[in-house]
């Protein structure tokens, strides 16, 4: 988790036989990974790489070059990461049994200097919105292009929340025992 590896996959299209893979490139992370998720951050005309760390910064890679690192606030334990392409957000879930986004100007606008910086607590920022869900998040994604809304798997539950944060739908998910 201290290594980010981009890998470009050449292949004949034919069964496996002709796969092969190239480095592009390889960066030493200073701080260890938890998740990532890459997106078109702030309309940027590539993807960019966003890294959530073991101890809570977001770290903002555009090819091989940190952009900027912002902390997030009250963070205990790593979780799922989303990107929402249509109001340009990240969304990661929380030891609070909360979900929270930060939307990616926001996080632009409250950026440190520098890594030290990040994480004192007047260059944190405020999530955009928050939901609590009573329970811990296992997985986070965007719903497919037909609903408008995220799709939160919890322990025991399978929540759908809208863009906004309200929670739309909740399923409770029986196991037999």
């Amino acid at each position: 988790p201290r290594r980010l590896s981009v890998f470009k996959i050449i292949g004949s299209g034919a069964g496996n036989a002709g796969v092969a893979m190239d480095r592009l490139f390889e960066l030493p992370l200073k701080r260890s990974a938890s998740s990532f998720v890459l997106g078109r951050f702030g309309g940027a005309p590539c993807d960019l790489v966003c890294i959530l760390s073991m101890d809570g910064m977001l770290q903002f890679y555009s090819q091989d070059n940190l952009m900027f690192a912002r902390a997030i606030p009250t963070f205990l334990l790593p979780g799922p990461l989303a990107y929402l392409s249509s109001s340009d957000s990240i969304v990661t879930s929380s030891a609070a049994c909360t979900i929270d986004c930060f939307r990616y100007l926001t996080l632009t606008a409250a950026t440190a200097t520098s890594e030290e910086e990040a994480v004192q607590p007047q260059k944190r920022v405020k999530a955009d919105w928050s939901l609590s869900l009573g329970e811990h998040v296992l997985e986070i994604c965007k719903a497919p292009d037909a609903a408008d809304c995220l799709i939160v798997l919890g322990d025991r539950s399978l929540f759908w929340v809208s863009l906004t944060g309200t929670l739309t739908l909740c399923k409770r998910l029986v196991t037999p025992a």
